[in-house]
């Protein structure tokens, strides 16, 4: 299915994260799973968890979250014919320096990381090397954190027709 924005969405932000995550479905549509924006409330939740600025900032210090903004994307791949991950360094989130783009890979895993990252790089995304799945949108300084609740986002599912 693709997604659609509502027209009486009225902010910039949203309708823009909305596009984003459209692009990240349309040109990676290998794509498994993906998490996109994600609420200040629950990233100062994440951060109480993790507690490492290096893989989770902390916006209670002023210091929020690409996903607050909206315009970021942790991503990982999948064969569409299997239905299989396809192999990466370390399953996502995994926090620690296994998961760093400079960590010691498979030859097949650095082919995967190396795919998905070229894809997004060429379609305007940013990537930070602590976290090979995350890709962030190039102009995020344009964005401020925000904290609407994920289901009050106006999206509307729609069929892919002759699917």
């Amino acid at each position: 299915g693709e997604f659609a924005i509502d027209p009486n969405v009225k902010t910039q932000v949203v309708r823009e994260a909305v596009m984003l995550v459209q692009l990240t479905m349309a040109v990676t549509m290998e794509h498994n799973r993906s998490v996109s924006y994600r609420p200040t409330s629950v990233q100062q939740r994440w951060f109480d968890v993790v507690r490492v600025h290096k893989w989770v900032a902390d916006p209670s210090i002023g210091m929020g979250g690409i996903h607050d903004r909206g315009v970021a994307v942790d991503m990982t791949l999948m064969d569409l014919k299997t239905g299989v991950e396809l192999d990466m360094p370390t399953a996502m989130h995994t926090f620690t320096d296994a998961a760093s783009r400079w960590a010691t890979m498979t030859a097949e895993q650095r082919k995967n990381v190396d795919y998905m990252t070229k894809i997004m790089v060429d379609c305007g995304f940013t990537y930070i090397n602590s976290e090979w799945w995350h890709f962030q949108d190039s102009l995020i300084e344009n964005y401020l954190p925000t904290d609407h609740p994920i289901d009050e986002i106006p999206l509307v599912y729609m069929e892919r027709s002759g699917s």
